[in-house]
C-alpha cells in the first residue's frame, strides 16, 4: 500500500498575497504524519519541495497518481487563491466559466491557470478503484466539479477571501447558483465516474476566508477539517459527518461558508481513508 501527499500552499502572489496557505500545508502534513503514518521524507511532497508553479504542480500530481491500486492513501491539498477564467471549450461549462487553481505568478493566463478540466483529465487516469481524497481551501472551490451556490457575506476585518478576483468582483461571476438542486445534480454526475472524493472550502457562490485561528492565520476549512479529523473517532467517522461537522465548526466561527463534499457512490459513508 502507498502512501502519497501533495500539498500546495501558496503565499507569495504577487499584488495579492495570502497569510495562511503555507501554515495550512504544515498543518495538513503534521496531522498526515502523526495520525495517519504518512512519512514526511518520502511520502509527502509539500509547498517547501516545490515552486509552486503550474509545471511544478502537475508535475507532482503525475507522480501521485502514477501506479496507484485501490487500497493507497493518495491526497492532493491546495490552499491558495481560485478563480473563474472564460472556458477553453464551449462545451460543458453553461455558464462558460472554468473554475481554476492559481499557481504562483498566476496572471489569469493559461500558462499560470490550473483549470479544472486539467484536473479532470489528470484523476481520470486512475485505474478502478483507486481513489484520491483532493482538499480545496480556495475560493470558487465548491465549482471545481460544478457546484451549487449560496450567497456568503463580507469578510471581517482580520480575515482575507481566497479568490483572486474577490477584491474586484463582490459577486463572482458564475450564474450555476440560479438553481440549485439542478447544480447539485449536475456535479455529483460530473463526479459519478472520477475517482476522486472532493472537499472543498465553500460553495461556489461563497467565499472561503483564512483568519487567526489556533495561533497562526490559517484557511477555515484547512483548520476545522483537521481538527474534526483529529477528534476521537474522527478518522473512523464517515466523510459525511466530518465534513457537516466542518462546516458547524466554521460557522461557529464566523465563517459564513459551507463545505462542499463530493464522492463517487457510498464513498460519503466511509472514512477519509477507508472503503
Amino acid at each position: 500500500m502507498k502512501k502519497r501527499a501533495v500539498l500546495v500552499g501558496i503565499n507569495d502572489y504577487a499584488g495579492n498575497p495570502l497569510a495562511g496557505p503555507v501554515n495550512d500545508v504544515a498543518l495538513m502534513g503534521e496531522f498526515l504524519r502523526d495520525r495517519c503514518g504518512f512519512s514526511v521524507d518520502t511520502e509527502i511532497v509539500s509547498a517547501v519541495q516545490m515552486a509552486g508553479t503550474k509545471s511544478d504542480i502537475l508535475e507532482r500530481l503525475q507522480w501521485l497518481v502514477r501506479g496507484a491500486e485501490p487500497q493507497d492513501q493518495l491526497l492532493f491539498h491546495f490552499s491558495g487563491h481560485g478563480d473563474q477564467l472564460d472556458t477553453s471549450e464551449d462545451a460543458g461549462e453553461l455558464d462558460r466559466l472554468d473554475e481554476v487553481l492559481c499557481a504562483l505568478g498566476f496572471d489569469r493566463t493559461n500558462a499560470t491557470a490550473i483549470r479544472d478540466d486539467e484536473l479532470t483529465a489528470l484523476f481520470s487516469t486512475l485505474p478502478r478503484g483507486a481513489q484520491v481524497v483532493w482538499t480545496c481551501d480556495s475560493c470558487h472551490a465548491g465549482g471545481m466539479p460544478p457546484a451549487s451556490a449560496r450567497g456568503g457575506q463580507p469578510a471581517a476585518d482580520n480575515r482575507t477571501a481566497r479568490g483572486w478576483s474577490a477584491g474586484a468582483a463582490p459577486e463572482p461571476r458564475s450564474a450555476r447558483g440560479n438553481d440549485r438542486r439542478r447544480a447539485e445534480r449536475r456535479m455529483r454526475r460530473a463526479m459519478s465516474e472520477l475517482p476522486v472524493v472532493f472537499i472543498g472550502a465553500c460553495t461556489e457562490g461563497q467565499r472561503a476566508y483564512e483568519g487567526p485561528l489556533g495561533g497562526r492565520v490559517h484557511g477555515a476549512l484547512t483548520y476545522h477539517l483537521v481538527r474534526e479529523l483529529e477528534q476521537p473517532g474522527g478518522l473512523t467517522a464517515s466523510l459525511a459527518r466530518i465534513v457537516d461537522s466542518a462546516t458547524r465548526a466554521m460557522n461557529r466561527a464566523g465563517y459564513a461558508q459551507d463545505a462542499v463534499l463530493v464522492a463517487p457512490r457510498g464513498r460519503e459513508e466511509a472514512p477519509l481513508f477507508g472503503r
